[in-house]
């Protein structure tokens, strides 16, 4: 009956130890879906923020280009009337 009753205890123990390791593998599982959640994120992010540079990037050149570059050449224009005018395009290559 001894001997019975060792087997009936391997058995449960050997049905533990599978059922502890599918327990870890689906714990382990989890956790990379939660970094890989995180990484998404964070990914998401970075997109945005990166649009949003790129709108204030284009929002500046045309700045730029559509006012400040304009403008310039108005004053060039004027300077050939005898205007007072600032010859280098210093201040708009700066930006």
């Amino acid at each position: 009956m001894e001997h019975r009753g060792g087997k009936r205890n391997l058995k449960n123990l050997m049905y533990l130890n599978s059922s502890k390791l599918v327990l870890e593998s689906r714990v382990v599982l989890y956790v990379s879906c939660v970094k890989v959640a995180g990484l998404m994120q964070l990914r998401l992010t970075l997109a945005e923020k990166l649009q949003r540079t790129v709108n204030h990037l284009t929002s500046l050149q045309a700045r730029v280009l559509d006012e400040e570059l304009i403008s310039w050449k108005r004053d060039q224009q004027l300077a050939g009337n005898g205007s007072q005018f600032n010859t280098t395009l210093d201040n708009i290559q700066e930006w």
